[in-house]
């Protein structure tokens, strides 16, 4: 999404788009953000204002698979990505309209994982964390335009469940919006640890009825 002057030039951009920026894996000591830095490179390149880089829901394991990482190749598809985003607004639909519509709601999710409520009474995680957690949602809309956040790493598929919920586009989903509270999974992946990761997943969250939960708390607050 772009918002242009009369004159056409860029203002802002934001592009929401749904991967772990993890190129550098584990054996780089280096600090990087990775493709994302490609990304930056070549929008603020091609246009000036503001470019702004949006994560969307990753908790499935959603990251580069194609080989090994390397600078070069993160600032490569990070570039590759920015070409992307400049193509889709060249050939997208004007906004009618530009009306602002905002809700937001205050939700506590149970908490199931003991490690996250040791942490918080050791004073690692910095907030109280006992049988629930309190945190919020948000949706709101820029004319036709809807934006839902999950305040985490929520699996792709309550990111398809959300864009259900409304009704206009285009739609976007904001990962890790509001808050971190780890892996956001379907149920199954606590049911059935033969799932790829699911041991490793469900360990970083706060339980299965979260997912559940935003979806339910996201139907009372997008507008129909």
């Amino acid at each position: 999404m772009q918002f242009k002057d009369l004159q056409g030039n860029n203002i802002a951009s934001f592009t929401n788009f749904a991967c772990h920026p993890t190129y550098m894996d584990a054996k780089f000591t280096e600090v990087s953000s990775d493709y994302v830095n490609g990304f930056y490179k070549q929008l603020n390149e091609h246009w000036r204002g503001v470019n702004l880089f949006l994560q969307g829901p990753i908790g499935g394991w959603v990251q580069p698979v194609d080989g090994e990482g390397s600078f070069e190749k993160a600032e490569r598809r990070g570039r590759e990505l920015a070409a992307e985003a400049i193509a889709a607004v060249q050939t997208g639909d004007t906004l009618k309209i530009n009306a602002i519509r905002f809700t937001s709601k205050v939700v506590k999710f149970p908490v199931a994982n003991e490690a996250w409520k040791q942490l918080s009474a050791m004073g690692t995680i910095k907030r109280s964390i006992q049988d629930s957690v309190t945190t919020e949602l948000v949706w709101f809309a820029i004319g036709d335009a809807q934006f839902a956040t999950h305040p985490g790493e929520t699996a792709p598929y309550y990111g398809l469940e959300t864009k259900k919920l409304m009704r206009t586009g285009p739609r976007f989903v904001l990962g890790l919006s509001m808050d971190a509270l780890g892996y956001i999974l379907k149920p199954t992946f606590f049911e059935d640890p033969s799932i790829p990761h699911a041991e490793y997943l469900t360990s970083m969250s706060v339980g299965k009825e979260t997912g559940p939960l935003i979806i339910k708390t996201l139907e009372e607050l997008i507008e129909k």
